[in-house]
């Protein structure tokens, strides 16, 4: 862009030099242009008095010679910004193998992450969760590989280090910024286009068998199969499409710069190189780095030279003999354990079925035990309170009917003194005794003997008494008022006596009832607490058995297993749901007991009640 506004200024500037030269045309009209001579000087008079011939000027060329000269003369000035201008640019996505006519605007260094804790035990996991995993880490082995690799680096150091998020990578490209003292913002991740190739249902099996698996399935065309637990099915094409967008970034982002790439695995390196020289992809196993490896000055020439090493290449056609029984051995394993997966899941589909069934039955089963109890807690509620009702009811009937007698001993008494039984005749009174008309007339006295509403009046001879005289008839009707006081106070602190026996009755069945309430309640919070202990148990176990069988399942993956699924083993798979019918069934037997005996403890309360009215 500078070189083509460079010409154009020129060009400007000589097109405005070139015109602004005048030129001068003849005014012909059709007529032969003729030079128009000029007045020679004094000087140029010769000795007869004629002038000299002077040389003949012209003040204008001809019309052919004007129109040649102004060709001439333009022309130039718009051919040579065509001549200066630059050849046109050429942007595009990266290519493979790259043109010869454009180098690389950046040296690259190509590297494969030191060993992991999963590389270590012969584990091939590429689920993205794994990726940032701590199971992903670098070993001691990986730290020192990558030691090794910072000293070799030193003599070419880079400037930026690339890396995807996969926790080896992360860790690698840490150790290497430290070593070779490159600060952190030339350490860059990359989130896409580094990640290694997906093995779909492959995953999590063992180094030893997939590797040359996999070589001999690229070598025939194929793909690995797909998988339902997050894991991509990769093929090497979309390997190479996300490393065609890794290098166009790179190219476009930096020029002039040392870039190390630091990769997960060793295959994804031989991918780009069978890219950069043009190679099959499938020939991608020659060349691929091992743990710690460094490819310095990863370039076309040095690809080519690789690829034609006969001890890779002698390597690579041994391992494809080999890769291609393991891979007739692992399609058939993967058959018979995709079966066994589809038998164990529907095995699973069915006792999760059967467990929630028994669960929604116990659950309908306890919640009809609560209502039935609760029905009929409320009913002898009801009953319990229409006892009550009926018993206070009594309880004021007597109260009344022993304030009606009350009123009518008040008034008799009354009665009693207003109107004196004694006649003026009488000159000794008896005031007390039940005595008999034989007494009196054996004492010389012919005296009526009155008796009181409440008395009995006693005939005979037999039922001597006491016989008390009084001197007037005011001391006798003082002693009989105060007889009749006496009993009077006697019948209240009988009516009292009673009413304070009643009342503490009353404050005893309720404190009975009260302390009833307590125990039912009681027995309910125990019965509660003991349902949700067990349920408590049952979910801990539960737990601990889930968590048991992915520990072995983990443990197994982790140790070569040829387990698909990083949750599943041998264990998980014997293991058969915890169901607790027994202490379903004592749960329940004992709140039916709770219930009978809260019915007979009502039933006694109300017989009690029922026994205490009667008294009444």
């Amino acid at each position: 862009m500078r070189t083509a506004a460079a010409s154009f200024l020129v060009y400007l500037v000589f097109s405005f030099l070139t015109i602004s030269t005048p030129l001068q045309f003849g005014h012909t009209s059709g007529k032969t242009c003729q030079p128009t001579p000029t007045q020679p000087p004094a000087s140029c008079l010769s000795s007869n008095g004629k002038a000299c011939q002077p040389p003949p000027t012209t003040q204008l060329a001809s019309p052919a010679s004007s129109r040649r000269t102004f060709l001439k003369k333009t022309s130039i000035p718009i051919v040579m910004p065509a001549i200066l201008l630059p050849e046109p640019a050429h942007a595009s996505l990266f290519t493979f193998p790259p043109s010869p006519n454009t180098p690389l605007s950046n040296t690259y260094h190509v590297m494969h992450s030191g060993q992991t804790l999963l590389t270590a035990k012969q584990t091939r996991q590429t689920n993205p969760l794994f990726l940032t995993s701590n199971l992903n880490k670098l070993t001691p082995l990986g730290q020192s590989q990558t030691t090794s690799a910072s000293k070799l680096l030193n003599t070419f150091p880079p400037t930026i280090i690339k890396y995807p998020t996969a926790t080896s990578t992360c860790e690698t490209s840490t150790l290497l910024s430290t070593l070779l003292k490159l600060g952190r913002d030339r350490v860059v991740p990359e989130f896409t286009f580094m990640d290694q190739r997906a093995l779909g249902l492959w995953n999590g099996l063992n180094s030893s068998l997939i590797c040359d698996s996999m070589l001999a399935l690229d070598e025939e065309g194929g793909n690995v199969p797909a998988n339902e637990d997050g894991t991509p099915s990769d093929s090497l094409d979309n390997v190479l499409v996300r490393l065609r967008q890794l290098m166009s970034v790179l190219e476009t982002q930096y020029s002039g710069e040392t870039i190390l790439l630091i990769f997960p695995d060793g295959v994804t390196p031989g991918i780009l190189a069978a890219g950069f020289a043009g190679r099959k992809l499938s020939e991608a196993y020659v060349v691929e780095l091992e743990e710690g490896e460094v490819w310095l000055d990863f370039n076309v020439n040095s690809v080519k030279e690789r690829f034609a090493d006969e001890k890779r290449i002698k390597r690579y056609n041994e391992r494809l003999e080999v890769g291609k029984i393991k891979l007739k051995e692992l399609k058939e394993d993967i058959t018979r354990l995709t079966q066994e997966e589809k038998e164990f899941e529907e095995e699973n589909r069915v006792l999760q079925q059967q467990q929630t069934a028994r669960t929604l039955e116990t659950q309908t089963q306890k919640k009809q035990e609560q209502d039935l109890l609760l029905q009929r807690r409320l009913k002898i509620e009801e009953e319990n309170k229409k006892k009550q009702v009926e018993i206070q009811k009594k309880r004021e009937e007597v109260k009344k009917e022993a304030m009606r007698k009350k009123e009518e001993a008040v008034a008799k008494s009354v009665e009693k003194s207003a109107n004196p039984r004694f006649t003026k005749e009488e000159d000794k009174l008896i005031s007390a005794g039940f005595t008999s008309a034989s007494v009196l007339a054996a004492a010389g006295f012919m005296v009526k003997a009155w008796l009181s509403r409440d008395e009995i009046e006693i005939g005979g001879e037999e039922n001597n008494a006491e016989v008390k005289y009084f001197d007037t008839k005011e001391e006798a009707e003082e002693a009989r008022r105060v007889k009749l006081e006496g009993e009077r106070i006697k019948r209240e602190r009988i009516e009292k006596e009673r009413f304070e026996k009643e009342e503490e009755l009353k404050l005893l069945k309720l404190k009975e009832e009260e302390a009833e309430n307590n125990r039912i309640a009681t027995e309910q919070a125990k019965i509660q607490e003991e349902e949700e202990r067990k349920r408590l148990e049952i979910k801990n176990f539960q737990t601990s058995q889930r968590q048991q069988s992915e520990k072995s399942a983990d443990s197994n993956r982790i140790l070569g297993g040829t387990s698909l699924d990083p949750v599943s083993s041998t264990e998980y798979v014997d293991a058969k749901p915890f169901i607790p019918q027994n202490d379903v069934m004592a749960t329940t037997e004992k709140s039916e007991e709770d219930v009978e005996a809260e019915l007979e403890g009502f039933e006694g309360f109300a017989d009690l009640l029922s026994d205490i009215i009667n008294e009444e």
